[in-house]
């Protein structure tokens, strides 16, 4: 089942309309300037985001993105190259043969600029970035690949970024990607620890030293979210950062956590280590790789904590020493911890909202070509009980029978809804039973709700 865009041109539009009748959600968030947004999914919208960055392209766009599923993005891109902006493309060679992946056929049969990177030196490397340059001065990085299970169900964080001497040194590396430069290290624009901005890729840079080098010097407090954590050298870190009294909390993704015990080695040394599963689909994923330092320094990108990103594949780590934005973080972290954490509560996370966005995983297999599921409810945000007005949730191939999308609520409300399947022809069939409950955080906590449609 694919995406209705019209379902989802009006997702957003309620969901705007919500975050300007509650005030700014903490999913756009403005660092020292407005050339700072993240955005963090599933509570945001981050195909829109990106949609309209690529939009204000006038010169270029260079995309490097370990894969591309969403016929979305291959539209715009084509849509630029056909107003006469240069768009070029660097996906995975080894990501891209398998059957799944047909879209950068595609592309390329639509005159389209894609190279499939190979990696000759090592049958361990991938091309895993996530990251796009627009106009030379604007840089898209984070966990956020263009496909639907990252979207609709995955916990993903990504930065939107206006600033030159960042986009140079990521111009750079994609330079490096397709051979029109030769593999140098270090930054071509001199960014270093006393800049907001500063990026390593690996395996050049050797990001690992680096992590380990902040980790270090560490004075309070570590926070890292992390889908893959293997790596010794850094779980080593953490152990000192612990055994010197600093506030050490690890996440990491069930479906990776069995496969090391770097995570046991933090947790020995007294360090707190949720292994957390994303069920919001078959496929879905806690797939952040992100830190927080002393609630002051970011760390992002695509690069997960292992030996092979940091030695063979070709990852960025960036830094953002901003701390409006780790605050942010840090509220995502304390929303993932209430979703992960079977011992959480209010009090261990002191980071508050004023609003809570919620999202809605609805499983509805009944459901016909050119039907929607909803969510209706008591409160403005949710219809008031208005099908015409209910939040139409979204769905994909990927996902399926699920059914995805989000609202923002007041913190410390309590409010009751259903699920709704609103038919081609207008008509509504509810689901049956009582009405559902739910009372948001008295913090705006972020949350999610998986749930069957009772039929």
């Amino acid at each position: 089942m694919e995406t209705n865009v019209g379902q989802k041109k009006i997702l957003v539009l309620l969901a705007t309309a919500a975050l300007l009748f509650f005030g700014q959600s903490r999913q756009e968030v403005n660092g020292n300037s407005t050339t700072l947004k993240a955005y963090f999914q599933p509570f945001a919208d981050g195909r829109s985001a990106v949609l309209a960055e690529l939009s204000k392209a006038t010169k270029s766009v260079h995309v490097a993105q370990y894969n591309i599923r969403d016929k979305a993005y291959a539209d715009k891109l084509l849509e630029l190259k056909q107003r006469g902006v240069e768009v070029k493309i660097v996906i995975d060679e080894k990501n891209s043969l398998k059957p799944w992946n047909t879209l950068d056929d595609t592309m390329i049969a639509s005159g389209l600029w894609v190279m499939r990177k190979s990696h000759s030196s090592s049958n361990y490397g991938i091309m895993h970035h996530k990251f796009t340059i627009i106009d030379d001065k604007v840089v898209l990085t984070g966990s956020f690949n263009w496909n639907s299970t990252a979207r609709l169900s995955n916990n993903e964080n990504m930065l939107i970024i206006e600033d030159a001497r960042l986009a140079r040194d990521y111009e750079h590396e994609f330079q490096e990607l397709i051979g029109q430069r030769n593999t140098t290290t270090g930054s071509p624009s001199n960014l270093s620890s006393s800049d907001r901005y500063q990026v390593f890729f690996s395996p050049e840079d050797r990001p690992d030293y680096e992590i380990e080098k902040l980790i270090n010097n560490a004075k309070s407090s570590i926070h890292v979210a992390m889908f893959t954590f293997k790596d010794s050298r850094l779980s080593r870190a953490l152990v000192r950062a612990s055994n010197r009294g600093v506030k050490v909390e690890l996440l990491t993704e069930a479906k990776q956590a069995s496969r090391t015990n770097e995570d046991e080695r933090v947790a020995n040394a007294g360090g707190k280590v949720v292994v957390g599963a994303n069920t919001s689909s078959p496929n879905s994923a806690m797939h952040h790789k992100y830190a927080v330092i002393d609630e002051a320094i970011v760390l992002t990108g695509a690069c997960n904590w292992t030996y092979t990103a940091f030695h063979y594949s070709e990852e960025d780590v960036l830094v953002v020493r901003d701390a409006a934005l780790a605050k942010s973080y840090l509220n995502d972290f304390a929303d993932l911890m209430k979703r992960y954490d079977g011992a959480y509560t209010e009090a261990d996370y002191s980071y508050a909202d004023q609003s809570a966005d919620f999202n809605f995983v609805c499983e509805q297999p009944k459901t016909k070509w050119g039907e929607t599921v909803c969510v209706i409810g008591n409160h403005p945000a949710l219809g008031s009980w208005n099908p015409k007005n209910a939040v139409r949730l979204d769905t994909s191939s990927s996902v399926f029978p699920r059914w995805n999308g989000y609202v923002s609520l007041p913190a410390g409300v309590t409010v009751e809804y259903k699920y709704i399947r609103l038919k081609a022809d207008g008509s509504v069939i509810w689901e049956s039973g009582f009405n559902r409950t739910l009372t948001t955080s008295s913090k705006g906590r972020n949350e999610t709700r998986i749930e069957v449609f009772r039929n």
